[in-house]
């Protein structure tokens, strides 16, 4: 009996440890209350965040610590933008545009000419940009921000995503009803195409002149690979809106949205998995520096901040999204094993869960995981190498299952 009390005390005392296996480890912003609409990372050190009441954080070592700016203002601000290390901007509620030219020391007001909230702001260089707002209306810049005039086009609908991927020149609008608009002319006119859907998309990334993929509400991903003539449905295998979407190559790419969600594909979209959070309030922006990145950064809801540096893997491989009718733990296999074993299990809701190792005296040897789970079926893998030979237990726990399982390490 002395044993087990032994070994419970020891898991009580590790439960603390919180998101060891991770793919994406939470950071502190400094804000418990309101949103973060909007994230930008300019090289792996330096990065902004903007959220509610004029909120701005700034980071310069990669997000350990997040610092506040002064905006000068209390209006939301749902989109930010770094072009370089000193020069970003920002825009959000009452047509307000935001520009630092060193870093963030002092933000300066544009006048944008119009009170109408902006949700979205784009650089394409130091001089010429876009500013995207409700009512249908897309601003642009050709000098740096000083002067804005409106580009007319064909919805009086709000415009939320845009995209410039090779030149000034070519480029696309996203919107409500699903609305997609291409211009060959830097805006002077804008050409609708036809989307397939009347979901609201709310954010779009093109990797080339071609390539590019647009998300939006009801879990829609769109993809086309001829410059937006045919666009095609990707099957996301979820049906809550996705605020934002990031591709660093052709292939890879991720998309956040509502219940903490991130997806990523590796095969340009053909699939889609959700990648464990940890957390289960939204996620409304995403960023990775391309080309080939595995780090990025995700913000979202009361101040959330979410970082990975190996793009959102955690060592743990959802194999069914098909909803268990229990919770379970499959025996390990190979068992015996050398040094190389697998589990398996199934979670009927979602939850908290935690996979640990621990050897016969009841001492934790190996986190494997440690977040929050969609319900389905996972896999995760289990190295001994670094064990000596023995009988091990596992223990699969969660808010309401507990089974532990004996397997043995032969080496």
């Amino acid at each position: 009996m002395k044993s087990i009390n032994v070994f419970i005390i020891l898991i009580f005392l590790n439960s603390s440890i919180v998101l060891s296996q991770s793919g994406w480890m939470p950071q502190n912003s400094g804000m418990t209350l309101g949103h973060l609409w909007s994230i930008s990372f300019t090289d792996y050190s330096t990065g902004w965040t903007t959220g509610s009441a004029g909120a701005i954080r700034k980071t310069t070592n990669g997000g350990t610590n997040w610092f506040a700016q002064n905006s000068n203002t209390t209006v939301s601000l749902y989109s930010i933008q770094a072009f370089t290390s000193n020069i970003v901007w920002a825009a959000g509620d009452s047509g307000k545009i935001l520009i630092t030219t060193n870093g963030g020391t002092n933000w300066g007001t544009r006048n944008s000419g119009t009170t109408v909230p902006l949700v979205r702001i784009f650089t394409y260089n130091t001089v010429v940009g876009w500013a995207l707002g409700l009512d249908g209306l897309i601003l642009k810049t050709t000098n740096g921000g000083a002067n804005w005039f409106s580009q007319a086009n064909p919805a009086f609908d709000d415009i939320r995503g845009i995209s410039f991927p090779v030149n000034a020149n070519t480029g696309w609008v996203v919107g409500n009803q699903g609305i997609i608009f291409y211009t060959s002319n830097g805006g002077t006119n804008w050409n609708s195409q036809t989307s397939g859907t009347t979901q609201t998309l709310r954010s779009s990334s093109f990797v080339n002149g071609t390539t590019g993929w647009v998300v939006g509400n009801g879990g829609t991903i769109l993809r086309t690979t001829n410059a937006g003539t045919t666009w095609t449905s990707q099957a996301s295998g979820i049906t809550e809106y996705l605020y934002s979407v990031i591709f660093v190559n052709a292939t890879t790419g991720w998309a956040c949205g509502d219940s903490a969600r991130i997806l990523r594909t590796t095969n340009g979209g053909t699939n889609w998995v959700v990648q464990p959070t940890g957390i289960v309030k939204g996620l409304y922006g995403i960023c990775f520096l391309p080309p080939g990145s595995e780090i990025g950064w995700a913000c979202g809801n009361a101040g959330t901040l979410l970082k990975t540096i190996s793009g959102g893997i955690s060592g743990i491989t959802q194999i069914s999204n098909s909803v268990p009718e229990k919770f379970s733990l499959s025996q390990n296999y190979p068992n015996p094993f050398n040094p190389v074993t697998n589990f398996e299990f199934g979670i009927s809701h979602l939850g908290f869960v935690s996979l640990k190792v621990y050897d016969v005296n009841g001492r934790e040897a190996a986190i494997l995981v440690n977040e929050q789970l969609e319900s389905g079926t996972y896999k995760t893998e289990f190295n001994g190498s670094n064990l000596t030979s023995g009988i091990y237990f596992y223990r699969l726990q969660t808010d309401q299952f507990i089974e532990t399982k004996k397997m043995i390490l032969v080496k």
